[in-house]
């Protein structure tokens, strides 16, 4: 996926700026060009950032491999190593939902009909990702009392009850005659180079809130929590946001603080 090779490639050319080998060629690239990196012991990295930058590292030198760039991978038998690292860099980090309190201070904070408040209200009652909010089109609410979407990263179809609050937010957006609902996130969500700055965007709105550690994706773990707290069966919470399997489900059903 383009989203994700474009971040491989920034923790790639981090990478090699950070070993000097920038200008070098794949067939000098040793091993411990790429645990010393990777495992730092003065980088204050948790295990998973590293597993990640590795994986990244890993898919570029198998593609110098396969275009005969190098006969070699020198990543090959590279592990992330936890010796060096602290409990807490060891430690998965806890996602935690949003109250029903922190929520309704982003819908107030928001303007409404305006994208963030309506972002919120599809991502809180609606299990959405921001991709797929910045891509929501009129079409979707053909069906009265249900939003249909077309999830861009399963290619699957969602078909999710309109809730009443959520309702009352998209009653605010103004209409308009082009396809997608919010023209200009869409084409910004369609940049790469520039997508992050939505997420970046929302984590600065939260933080004048004085709400911290969350991002747009925990409303959707909000919403599966709040399903399961009101008797949906994992499966079923699985359907409503377009999950392929219920271990996946499982990870996002979580107490509310």
């Amino acid at each position: 996926r383009p989203v994700t090779a474009h971040s491989y490639e920034l923790v790639v050319r981090a990478w090699l700026a950070g070993v000097d080998m920038e200008k070098a060629s794949p067939r000098v690239i040793q091993p411990y060009h790429v645990n010393d990196w990777i495992n730092d012991p003065d980088w204050n990295a948790t295990a998973a950032t590293r597993s990640f930058k590795l994986a990244a590292i890993k898919s570029f030198c198998q593609f110098c491999v396969d275009e005969n760039y190098t006969s070699k991978d020198p990543s090959y038998r590279i592990l992330v190593s936890t010796d060096t690292l602290t409990h807490a860099q060891k430690q998965p980090k806890t996602m935690v939902p949003f109250t029903d309190n922190e929520v309704e201070k982003l819908l107030i904070a928001c303007k409404p009909g305006r994208f963030w408040h309506v972002a919120v209200a599809l991502g809180r009652y609606a299990g959405l990702r921001i991709g797929d909010v910045c891509r929501l089109e009129w079409e979707s609410f053909k069906t009265p009392g249900a939003l249909l979407v077309w999830t861009h990263k399963r290619n699957r179809p969602v078909r999710v009850p309109v809730h009443p609050r959520l309702e009352q937010a998209l009653k605010e957006i103004l209409p308009h005659e082009e396809t997608f609902v919010f023209p200009d996130e869409q084409k910004l969500i369609s940049d790469v180079r520039k997508r992050s700055e939505l997420s970046n965007s929302f984590i600065r709105i939260c933080r004048r809130l004085g709400i911290h550690g969350k991002s747009f994706h925990d409303l959707r773990r909000t919403f599966c929590t709040v399903q399961s707290q009101n008797g949906f069966s994992t499966k079923e919470i699985g359907k409503l946001v377009g999950h392929s399997n219920e271990s996946t489900t499982e990870g996002y059903i979580q107490q509310v603080a």
